[in-house]
C-alpha cells in the first residue's frame, strides 16, 4: 500500500499515534506494509503523503496487529 523511504520525513498533522504494520491481501497474494494513523478519534490507512486512504471501523489496533485484506474488506488479527 505504501512505500516509504527511510530518508523521508512526513508531518502527520492531527495524528496522535502512527505506525506501520504488515498486511496480506488474500485475494491477490500480495504482502506489504501499510501506514496507520489515529486522528479524529478513528484509525486511518494513510498514503505516503499522510493523507487518508481508508477510515477504519476497528478501534483496537496496535503495532503488533496484522492486517488482512479479503474480498475488499480490511480486518486485523
Amino acid at each position: 500500500m505504501v512505500t516509504l523511504s527511510t530518508k523521508e520525513e512526513r508531518l502527520l498533522e492531527g495524528v496522535d499515534q502512527a505506525f506501520s504494520t504488515t498486511y496480506k491481501d488474500e485475494d491477490s497474494g500480495e504482502n506489504g506494509v501499510a501506514l496507520l494513523g489515529h486522528k479524529d478519534g478513528a484509525w486511518h490507512i494513510l498514503d505516503e503523503k499522510g493523507e487518508t486512504i481508508i477510515t477504519l471501523e476497528q478501534t483496537d489496533i496496535s503495532p503488533e496487529s496484522k492486517m488482512i485484506i479479503k474480498n475488499n474488506t480490511v480486518s486485523f488479527q
